[in-house]
């Protein structure tokens, strides 16, 4: 999809890989849609590996700027303002195990984590939403089966520091996480400065 977006609109939506995932290697892909707009804003679709939901919101969203930029007055506007950064995965290997049906419920990534030397999806990964500087040395230190493992130091997985590493380039004024919830529960909000 993302590079079909970049090929159906040149000039205005660029593709880049802005690293690669940890254990498979699979490209980190990021959207730039805009037509030099001042103000930056970066929106990542998935950390998660079952919150596909995330994935395709972030997707739609590109589709929509892409395809109405030159034709909705309201998209112009937004584009002419903003330059849009869309990540619609940040663990890709999560996510085709899951959307290909390897798996039903993947939070983490496939590090393997839990010392038994073999991948083992019940209990290896490390939860890359957990996996920031922000808020690292809060809560308590999880062994690496927990569901919520935030990894052994604050940024160790390359899937962060590769969103780091953009967001440090680009200077984004906003950034949008989506997290859409296995359970339903589709209420919970996070605002950080």
């Amino acid at each position: 999809a993302e590079t079909s977006l970049a090929n159906g609109y040149p000039g205005l939506v660029k593709l880049h890989i802005i690293g690669f995932s940890g254990t498979e290697h699979l490209p980190l892909h990021a959207l730039q849609i805009g037509r030099g707009g001042k103000r930056k804003a970066l929106i990542v679709g998935q950390h998660h590996g079952d919150e596909v939901l995330g994935v395709e919101t972030a997707l739609a969203w590109a589709k929509e700027l892409a395809a109405k930029a030159n034709t909705d007055r309201d998209i112009r506007r937004i584009l002419d303002e903003f330059e849009f950064w869309i990540v619609p995965t940040l663990n890709p290997e999560a996510f085709r195990a899951v959307t290909s049906g390897e798996i039903q419920f993947l939070r983490k990534n496939k590090r393997e984590t839990d010392g038994r030397k073999a991948y083992d999806p019940r209990s290896d990964g490390v939860d890359l939403n957990r996996n920031y500087p922000v808020f690292w040395d809060e809560g308590a230190i999880l062994a690496g089966s927990h569901r919520n493992y935030k990894g052994p130091a604050p940024m160790s997985e390359s899937e962060v520091a590769a969103l780091i590493q953009l967001a440090q380039q680009i200077s984004f004024e906003t950034a949008i996480f989506f997290h859409s919830s296995m359970t339903g529960a589709l209420s919970e909000k996070v605002f950080l400065p």
